[in-house]
C-alpha cells in the first residue's frame, strides 16, 4: 500500500496557513501518514512567525508524525505555480521505514553538524532500498564588522580586509552554505544510498532562511530524513546551462576552494570582467552584472553532470564562489529560458502516471529567468501525469545516484518519482 498527497494554503496568517497545509494535505489520505514534508516562502516571518506557523501544523497533524522542510523562493504543484504560500507532502505505506535527525552550525562546521544529525539515527546501516531527503540552510549575505551587510567590495583595501574576517564569518554561520562539503560526508557514510536535497532561502534577499524538525524551527541546520522502503524510484537531472566559450580558464584557488586569487595569471576580478565583457568604469554595466552574475557561472563537467560555481562576491580583487570548485580549469556557461524549457520539457516527458508520485528540486534562478512562462514548466508536467506532484524552487541542489559521485548543483532541476 503507498498513498501520497500534496496540499497548500495561501492564507497569510502564519496559524491558519500552517492549519490549511496540514489539513488539505494528509485529508486526501485514507491512512495516517508515515512522513510529512512542510516548505513555506519566507513571508510567514512577517505574518505571525514561523513558531506559529508550525502550531498550526501540529494542530491538524498527527502526533509522533516525523517531519521535516524548510523556507523555499517558491512552489509549484496541481493547483499551480507560487512565490507566496506553503505546501506539504505527505507519503503513507505500510512497507516504509522513517528516521529523521537534525544537525547544527552547518556553516561554522560542516562535518559536526553531520555526525550530530547521524547520532539521531538508531539505524545507520546503508544499503541500495535506502533513500535520503537533505534540507540545509541555505547562504547568507555576510554582515562585516564595519563594513556592512554586502556581497560585493570594490575598494581593494576593504576587500583584503574582508578576506581576513572570512574565517569569522563562517564561525558566526554567515556565508557560504557548505551545503557541498555536507553532501561529501554524508554520501562517504552512506555510498550505497540514494538522495535528493535542496537548500533553504528566502526570497532572494539571503538574509534569514529557516528549517523545520517536527515541531520546531531552526537557522543552520541540516535536516535529514532516512526512508528504507522497497518502492521501485527513480532519479532525474537535467541543466538550463550550455556552454559559453570553448576554452577553459585558468584559476588559481586559495585553499578553500571557494576564493580565486587569479584567473588567467590575471587579478580575479579584472579578468572576470573581460571574459564575461563587462567595463569596469561602466556602472550600469556593473550593477546590471552585480544583481545577474548567476546568468554566467563558472563550472566543470564531472560524469556528464556540470557542477557550477556561483560568483556569490567580489571581495576587492577577490573573486569569491559560493561553493568549492572541483577543478582549477573552469569553463564559462549560460543560463538562457531556452535551454531550461528544453531540459525540463526533455524530463517530464519520462513522468508518467505509473508513479504515484513526483517530486522535484529545481533552482530559483528558473522562476527568476521565466517569469510568467514558468507555466510552460507547469503544462508539460501536467500534461503527462495526474498524479500528486510537487516542484521546490531552492537556492541550491544536491543529488546522489548511489554511483559514488554526489553532486552538489546549480541551476538544476532533480527529479524523483515513486
Amino acid at each position: 500500500m503507498f498513498e501520497s498527497s500534496v496540499g497548500m494554503s495561501r492564507e497569510w496568517d502564519a496559524r491558519k496557513a500552517g492549519q490549511e497545509v496540514a489539513k488539505s494535505t494528509i485529508e486526501k489520505l485514507n491512512h495516517s501518514p508515515s512522513l510529512f514534508l512542510l516548505f513555506s516562502t519566507i513571508h510567514y516571518k512577517k505574518h505571525g512567525g514561523f513558531e506559529e506557523f508550525l502550531k498550526g501544523v501540529w494542530d491538524v497533524l498527527p502526533e509522533d508524525t516525523p517531519l521535516i522542510g524548510g523556507t523555499v523562493a517558491g512552489f509549484m504543484n496541481q493547483y499551480g505555480c507560487f512565490t507566496r504560500g506553503a505546501t506539504g507532502l505527505a507519503v503513507c505505506s505500510e512497507n516504509i521505514d522513517v528516521e529523521i535527525g537534525i544537525g547544527h552550525n552547518t556553516k561554522r562546521n560542516p562535518k559536526k553538524a553531520v555526525e550530530e544529525c547521524f547520532s539521531n539515527f538508531e539505524n545507520l546501516d546503508d544499503d541500495k532500498n535506502q533513500f535520503i531527503f537533505e534540507v540545509v540552510s541555505g547562504a547568507v549575505i555576510p554582515n562585516f564588522p564595519k563594513i556592512g551587510r554586502q556581497s560585493v567590495i570594490k575598494s581593494k583595501s576593504a576587500g583584503e580586509a574582508s578576506i581576513k574576517l572570512l574565517p569569522l564569518i563562517s564561525r558566526l554561520n554567515m556565508g557560504a552554505d557548505r551545503a557541498d562539503e555536507i553532501l561529501d560526508d554524508i554520501v562517504n557514510h552512506f555510498p550505497e544510498s540514494r538522495l535528493i536535497g535542496m537548500t533553504c532561502m528566502d526570497d532572494r534577499k539571503f538574509i534569514h532562511n529557516y528549517q523545520f524538525f517536527n515541531d520546531e524551527v531552526f537557522e543552520n541546520a541540516l535536516c535529514l530524513m532516512k526512508l528504507r522502503c522497497d518502492f521501485n524510484y527513480k532519479l532525474n537531472t537535467s541543466f538550463g546551462l550550455v556552454e559559453k566559450q570553448g576554452n577553459a580558464f585558468d584559476f588559481e584557488l586559495y585553499p578553500d576552494k571557494r576564493l580565486v586569487k587569479k584567473i588567467n595569471d590575471r587579478k580575479a576580478t579584472e579578468e572576470l570582467f573581460n571574459i564575461v565583457g563587462i567595463d569596469q568604469d561602466n556602472v550600469r554595466m556593473l550593477d546590471r552584472f552585480y544583481s545577474q552574475s548567476f546568468y554566467y557561472p563558472f563550472g566543470c563537467y564531472k560524469n556528464n553532470f556540470i557542477h557550477a560555481c556561483i560568483v556569490s562576491g567580489l571581495l576587492g580583487e577577490k573573486v569569491y564562489f559560493a561553493n568549492q570548485a572541483d577543478k582549477t580549469k573552469l569553463n564559462l556557461f549560460q543560463l538562457t529560458g531556452k535551454q531550461i524549457l528544453k531540459s525540463t520539457g526533455e524530463l517530464s516527458a519520462s513522468l508518467s502516471d505509473d508513479f504515484h508520485l513526483s517530486f522535484m528540486i529545481m533552482c530559483e534562478t528558473y522562476i527568476e529567468t521565466l517569469g510568467g512562462q514558468i507555466y510552460k514548466i507547469y503544462d508539460s508536467i501536467k500534461k503527462r501525469i495526474n498524479n500528486p506532484f510537487l516542484v521546490l524552487f531552492v537556492g541550491g541542489e544536491s543529488v546522489y545516484y548511489g554511483d559514488g559521485i554526489p553532486h552538489y548543483l546549480y541551476e538544476s532541476l532533480n527529479s524523483l518519482t515513486i
